[in-house]
């Protein structure tokens, strides 16, 4: 559907920039990633949401992971105002090991995002590039080692040229053939 398109449209390309508080100081997304110099794992989200709670709760669990120590960054953003930041840390009794705040939200960030569905969550390497941007499904931290055993870079995908596609194929032709010819020895 459309939402898919736009969802799918980020992957591979720079992660869209904005704005956000975390405890009264403003940052930005590209501020963060050029300070910090790592992947980051973004969940956005709302206090009403049923779906949000649990979420947030496995992104604070991964931020406080020992296997991600200084490996990624970890963001949860709330798409509401800055007050209900407080309000959902106290009501999930959140450890605090991500870096929690409030996204600036205005149309652009829906649309760059594709945001349907919440909690939204993207995935960026260190230098940017949007590796995974989903509502749900692909299990995160699966998606997080694989980029991290990359060295926190995308991997590109290696499509093989037609030319090798065929060249590969008859190959395997060959190799049936020599079967059939050593079977008929053997009378």
């Amino acid at each position: 559907g459309k939402a898919d398109e736009a969802v799918n449209k980020l992957v591979g390309k720079p992660c869209p920039d904005f704005n956000f508080t975390v405890n009264g100081e403003k940052k930005t997304l590209k501020g963060l990633i050029e300070e910090k110099k790592k992947p980051v794992l973004i969940d956005m989200y709302r206090n009403f949401c049923p779906a949000c709670g649990p979420a947030a709760d496995e992104i604070d669990r991964l931020a406080g992971d020992s296997k991600y120590k200084g490996q990624a960054e970890f963001l949860l953003l709330n798409l509401g105002p800055e007050k209900d930041v407080e309000e959902f840390k106290k009501k999930r009794n959140l450890p605090g090991n991500a870096t929690h705040g409030a996204i600036e939200m205005n149309k652009s960030v829906a649309s760059d995002f594709g945001l349907m569905y919440i909690p939204h969550k993207v995935l960026v390497d260190k230098n940017g590039t949007v590796v995974n941007n989903f509502s749900f499904g692909k299990p995160l931290e699966a998606s997080l080692d694989e980029l991290l055993a990359n060295g926190g870079v995308r991997k590109i995908e290696e499509k093989k040229t037609d030319a090798v596609k065929g060249a590969e194929e008859e190959k395997e032709e060959e190799k049936e053939e020599d079967t059939k010819a050593s079977d008929k020895k053997k009378d």
